[in-house]
C-alpha cells in the first residue's frame, strides 16, 4: 500500500505554527490529524481486504478473542468469505472511518467511541479487549503499510489509539456500571 500522491503536501502547505498546537479535545495536533486522515484513506482504498487482514492479525495475536464472535468456528483463512464476518468487519471499518472523519468534531467523536465501548458491554469481553484491539490494529497498520508509513504517521496512530482505547473503555465501563 502506498500513501496517496500529493497528500504529504497538504501537511507542508499549511501556514502558521498552529499545525503543531495540541488541541485539548483530542490531544492531537492538526498535523497529526492530517497524518491519520492520509494513512486511513489508503487503508480505505481496499476496505474489504484490509478489514479481513486486520481481523486476521487480531485473531493471530489474540486467538481467544475469536471465541466472542458468531464466526468463532471459522478458520482464519476462511473468514474472508464468511458473510457474518464480512458484515462485522465492514461495520468496524465504517466506525473507524467515522472516527477519522470526526477528528475535528470532538463531541461527535467522543460519542462514537464511547458508543462502541458501550455496545460491546453485553458481549462478555473485558475492558482490556480494547487494548488488544489497539495492539492488533497498530500491528496491522504497520505491516500493511510497511513500505510507506512514516514514523510520524505511526506515532500519530499510536497516540490516537490510546485516546480511543481510553474512551471506549469508559463507555464500556459505564454500560457495565463499573466506573
Amino acid at each position: 500500500m502506498e500513501c496517496m500522491p500529493g497528500k504529504e503536501s497538504r501537511i507542508d502547505d499549511e501556514k502558521g505554527d498552529n499545525m503543531d498546537t495540541v488541541e485539548p479535545g483530542t490531544g492531537l495536533t492538526p498535523r497529526e490529524k492530517n497524518a491519520l486522515r492520509d494513512t486511513w484513506a489508503v487503508v480505505m482504498q481496499d476496505k474489504r481486504k484490509n478489514g479481513f487482514l486486520f481481523f486476521k492479525k487480531f485473531f493471530e495475536m489474540f486467538p481467544k478473542m475469536q471465541g466472542y464472535f458468531k464466526f468463532r468456528d471459522v478458520e482464519l483463512n476462511d473468514l474472508e468469505e464468511n458473510a457474518t464476518f464480512k458484515l462485522h468487519a465492514g461495520k468496524v471499518f465504517t466506525q473507524i472511518n467515522n472516527m477519522v472523519e470526526n477528528l475535528d468534531n470532538v463531541p461527535e467523536l467522543v460519542g462514537i467511541i464511547k458508543g462502541v465501548g458501550s455496545d460491546h458491554a453485553p458481549n462478555g469481553i473485558t475492558a482490556e479487549a480494547f487494548e488488544n484491539l489497539r495492539d492488533a490494529f497498530l500491528a496491522f497498520l504497520v505491516e500493511r503499510m510497511s513500505a510507506t508509513i512514516t514514523p510520524f504517521q505511526k506515532t500519530s496512530w499510536e497516540k490516537v489509539m490510546g485516546v480511543i482505547v481510553a474512551l471506549a473503555q469508559d463507555g464500556f465501563n459505564s454500560a457495565k456500571g463499573t466506573q
